[in-house]
């Protein structure tokens, strides 16, 4: 547990200081969470986010259990064996188990049924500092004036080095893959546009009416410098109906940095001057569960930069991680996540919050589930 300002973490009667130890799971821990049930056996996808062991290991494994009203029933009740380095930490509980065959896996995006038996799994592939070697006008570097992690915290951010793909693999019985390939037409790890997509984070899929896939996401850009892509929440579809992995390989993206489904608070470079993003969002709105000066305390809540009100969302410092969930044949469901500011880790008051919003589509664009398959 923590201390109520969220200073410290207490783990039986052991105290450390809380987000400053990368040592302890209070400052990494598990993550990126995805249930996958493929010949009905479900298990739960895991990222380590342990240092040293992020974006470098295979995914943990839970089974979930048979009982489809109590599937965490049985699960740990922690990841690693402890918390803490001195009790243990980094070392997973004895029950993990792994997968196999993926390419520096960060998160599982979706997954789908081909055929009887075979599956393919769109995942976030993320190799650390791997742009080192690219030419210096394919990295980028510190985040602008006008930037709002700027603005926030008083200093730029500097060059993020890792390099993003979204990659296919096909899986048989869940825990072995086998690569088919990586995803075009989704992001460009070599842009520095500011309006680029150059970092692309957790999201999820459906599946529309024709046979395509519709993909929504968490994107950054050279404006945020960090890899977890958390600038704005866009949404792309595939080329082609999906019948064979190679099907996943080629998108197009309709709702981009310019064109958001939501996004992080607007920002203007006053050279132009050319706002970021271009065009309002289609989901915007302001004072969406603001955080009070009270509720953040001892912390500061940054509002009014240089006369310009910002912050005044909970999600306007960060916007990501979009689950989809078809509800109608005219309406989608996203739940997402938030931060008030872009680097949380500056304010300990500001804590991540999960807020929803609902799409209208023409009816009957996407597929209702189908409950009798595995995906």
């Amino acid at each position: 547990m923590t201390d109520p300002d969220n200073l410290t973490i207490d783990v039986n009667g052991t105290t450390t200081a809380y987000g400053s130890d990368a040592a302890n799971a209070g400052d990494n821990g598990l993550g990126h969470p995805t249930v996958l049930s493929i010949h009905g056996v479900k298990r739960l996808y895991l990222l380590n986010r342990a240092s040293g062991h992020i974006d470098n290991d295979q995914l943990v494994l839970h089974k979930l259990h048979h009982d489809g009203d109590e599937p965490l029933l049985g699960l740990p009740q922690l990841g690693y064996v402890s918390p803490l380095a001195s009790g243990g930490y980094p070392a997973l509980e004895p029950t993990a188990t792994a997968t196999s065959g993926l390419i520096a896996p960060d998160a599982i995006l979706g997954a789908i049924r081909m055929g009887r038996d075979k599956t393919a799994a769109v995942y976030v592939s993320k190799v650390l500092n791997a742009d080192k070697s690219f030419p210096a006008s394919q990295i980028c570097p510190k985040t602008p004036a006008f930037a709002l992690t700027n603005l926030v915290n008083g200093k730029p951010r500097k060059t993020n080095d890792d390099v993003i793909s979204i990659r296919v693999a096909t899986t048989s019985d869940g825990v072995n893959f086998t690569d088919a390939g990586v995803a075009t037409g989704l992001n460009d790890p070599t842009t520095v546009s500011l309006n680029g997509i150059r970092w692309l984070g957790s999201g999820s899929l459906l599946r529309i009416a024709d046979g395509r896939y519709g993909l929504f996401f968490g994107a950054g850009s050279c404006l945020d410098n960090d890899s977890d892509g958390f600038h704005f929440i866009g949404y792309a579809e595939t080329i082609n109906p999906v019948r064979q992995p190679s099907d996943l390989l080629s998108w197009h993206v309709v709702r981009g940095f310019d064109n958001p489904i939501i996004s992080t608070d607007t920002v203007v470079d006053p050279a132009g001057p050319r706002a970021y993003p271009l065009n309002a969002p289609l989901v915007s709105v302001a004072g969406a569960d603001l955080l009070s000066a009270e509720e953040v305390a001892p912390f500061p809540r940054p509002n009014t930069i240089g006369g310009t009100t910002y912050t005044t969302n909970f999600f306007s410092g960060r916007v990501y991680d979009p689950q989809a969930v078809y509800t109608n044949e005219r309406t989608v469901t996203i739940v997402f996540a938030g931060y008030n500011t872009p680097q949380p880790s500056n304010n300990l008051g500001d804590y991540r919050s999960i807020g929803r919003f609902q799409l209208h589509v023409p009816a009957g664009y996407f597929a209702p589930p189908e409950f009798d398959r595995d995906e």
